[in-house]
């Protein structure tokens, strides 16, 4: 049996000591829709769902994972069905002289709240009676010449006390933007 010698010896481990058994610890989240009651393939069908791991999604701290989520699903929901009570901007920064017009709808196709993303709450203030945050939302969606392309969707949204969750709000905006990396 091998006893490193920082053990042995009681010391703290250098930062140059980088060991293979380490372990680094990572918190993600995941998404699960429930699944109807008195439906036994519904239920199959989200408890396979639930087992995907590696689909999980990073939040950074500060950030709510519920909220997150929140928002996309709202946002994918308003999308399908062709109806906006905010504004959606597309922006496709993609070095590309094919003249592509930027289209959420057809973007946003890869996605859903099963995605693997990181999100974050960039801004915050605080109102009488709400909250209004800045919510980004990254996926990497693919590859353009070699270079991964991401999606990124910015989300204003408005949390109204007393009537919402911290996991609900109301989207205000929505900026989806496409980048080469």
């Amino acid at each position: 049996m091998y006893l490193p010698e920082w053990v042995a010896t009681k010391r703290a481990k250098t930062e140059s000591e980088f060991w293979k058994d380490d372990v680094s610890i990572t918190r993600r989240y995941g998404a699960w829709r429930s699944p109807r009651e008195n439906a036994t393939e519904d239920r199959m069908d989200a408890c396979r769902e639930f087992r995907r791991f590696d689909d999980l999604f990073f939040a950074n701290e500060g950030s709510d994972p519920g909220r997150l989520l929140f928002l996309l699903d709202a946002f994918l929901h308003d999308l399908s069905v062709g109806q906006f009570p905010y504004t959606v901007r597309c922006i496709d920064k993609r070095p590309d002289d094919r003249g592509i017009e930027c289209d959420p709808k057809k973007g946003l196709q890869a996605i859903s709240i099963y995605s693997s993303f990181s999100g974050s709450t960039t801004a915050e203030r605080a109102l009488s009676s709400s909250h209004i945050r800045t919510d980004i939302l990254d996926f990497d969606v693919g590859q353009d010449h070699g270079h991964p392309v991401i999606l990124s969707i910015r989300f204003e949204s408005e949390q109204r006390h007393g009537e919402q969750s911290s996991d609900q709000a109301d989207i205000l905006s929505a900026t989806v933007t496409f980048e080469v990396a």
